[in-house]
């Protein structure tokens, strides 16, 4: 399949982040609801669609994390 495209449903990503931030962190937590919305959120990092958007949201995560 030469021409075929990975195809990645966002639904589950975003429950996969979620569980991961969970067992992690735990669900009632500031921090978890804060860094699943710069993942997941409308501006978070899934929202990138190229490259050079995707590294400044990672950037400003990292920045945000040491702040």
């Amino acid at each position: 399949f030469l021409r075929a495209a990975t195809v990645v449903c966002t639904r589950h990503l975003q429950e996969n982040v979620a569980r991961k931030l969970d067992s992690l962190i735990g669900a009632q937590s500031l921090t978890r609801r804060q860094l699943h919305d710069a993942i997941c959120g409308s501006t978070g990092i899934m929202s990138c669609h190229d490259a050079i958007s995707f590294d400044a949201a990672v950037e400003k995560v990292r920045a945000a994390e040491l702040a």
